[in-house]
């Protein structure tokens, strides 16, 4: 069953990628957005799945598995968790995870700010 969660948060990671490529068709603030700072966003479960988002020159590309040392980090502690959460539409869900130490976070919050809001965009976009 493990893998199978791992496999989902996995699709969860590479179903946002069209997303995010519309909404840099669509968006003239997502387009504004991908000029910024670069940075390493990972996503990755303590039972073995990982992904990361990296904005480089003006592209936002998905990459598996786990970068060395990424700007911002959220660490589940397991996919099911990760994919019950990133799912929901209540945001007070993350809020939840965290206080019951299903999820941690690390580093930039600025980074974890943006892709917020660039997930925003590309799911009205």
């Amino acid at each position: 069953m493990k893998r199978f969660h791992n496999l989902k948060l996995r699709f969860l990671l590479f179903a946002s990628t069209p997303l995010l490529r519309r909404a840099e068709r669509k968006s003239k603030r997502f387009q504004q957005m991908l000029q910024d700072q670069p940075f390493v966003l990972q996503i990755q479960s303590r039972d073995g799945a990982a992904g990361y988002f990296e904005l480089m020159e003006g592209r936002l590309q998905l990459h598996f598995g786990r970068h060395p040392r990424p700007s911002f980090s959220q660490t589940w502690a397991t996919s099911k968790d990760a994919v019950r959460v990133m799912m929901s539409r209540d945001e007070s869900d993350l809020t939840r995870a965290l206080e019951e130490g299903q999820c941690q976070l690390d580093g930039s919050f600025l980074v974890a700010m943006w892709f917020n809001e660039a997930m925003k965009i590309a799911r009205s976009a």
